[in-house]
């Protein structure tokens, strides 16, 4: 589905990501974990091109390196950025409305009605506009737009950020519904969560890829986990950690020069 190869990004002299092989089969879902400041974000709009990167990065079998982030999501590579980017001006419904646009020729996955299904709590809010809406309401309203666009892999950036735990259960229980009509990859920190959806994971660290594995056995390796991360894996707060040392059982560590 998504071969990224020696995928690299720059700010200046600082290399947010460097060197990272990265890909999504097809009817996978998959994590991408780190502390504040891994790189991950930055992985997520150099996949969907949205800032300039190293490296090369086919689509579906396509050589997309050098297509701009519109083409992108027309062949189906739909990206929710953190922030949820609602349109404030427009109702909840033509919020969801706007998601077919990207859509194409591509079969509609997810109507209105599925959405709401799925999202419930905006059934009563399909004529509120899009300033009025909370945190977490705006993050449905997102993910149910980029549903309706009938994507082949939904790249989602920070789904539980800011969310109370309730909102966040609720957003996974519908990410979970849909997995199997698409392929995903989950920017998080929090890892709990996202490995109980995804299949397996990488985790970034200092821009990069330090661990990669299934999602169960990273579940199972919670004291390494933790160390890379920075943070106990239900804590969203703290800076990286050193690297810890070599003898890890399992799994496939990449040593950082």
């Amino acid at each position: 589905m998504l071969e990224a190869s020696g995928l690299g990004v720059s700010y200046g002299s600082t290399r947010a990501v460097d060197g990272f092989d990265l890909s999504v089969d097809s009817g996978e879902a998959v994590a991408l974990l780190g502390a504040n400041g891994a790189g991950k974000t930055s992985t997520l709009r150099a996949l969907s091109r949205l800032i300039d990167a190293d490296g090369s990065l086919s689509f579906r079998g396509e050589d997309v390196t050098n297509l701009a982030p519109e083409e992108l999501a027309r062949r189906g590579l739909v990206h929710v950025p953190e922030g949820r980017h609602v349109f404030p001006t427009l109702t909840v419904d033509e919020n969801l409305m706007v998601g077919e646009t990207s859509r194409g020729k591509r079969p509609a996955l997810f109507d209105r009605d599925a959405v709401y299904d799925l999202f419930t709590p905006l059934i009563p809010l399909r004529k509120r506009y899009g300033w009025s809406l909370s945190g977490g309401e705006q993050q449905m309203v997102a993910i149910g737009r980029a549903l309706m666009s009938s994507p082949h892999l939904l790249m989602l950036d920070e789904p539980s950020l800011g969310l109370a735990p309730i909102v966040t259960k609720g957003v996974y229980q519908a990410l979970g519904e849909v997995k199997s009509e698409m392929s995903m990859l989950v920017v998080e920190q929090n890892a709990t969560v996202a490995l109980g959806l995804c299949d397996r994971g990488y985790v970034l660290m200092s821009g990069k890829c330090v661990l990669s594995d299934s999602a169960s056995r990273l579940e199972n390796r919670q004291a390494l986990l933790d160390s890379y991360l920075g943070h106990g894996i239900e804590d969203a707060d703290g800076e990286g950690a050193p690297h810890p040392g070599a003898g890890e059982a399992g799994g496939e560590e990449v040593q950082r020069s």
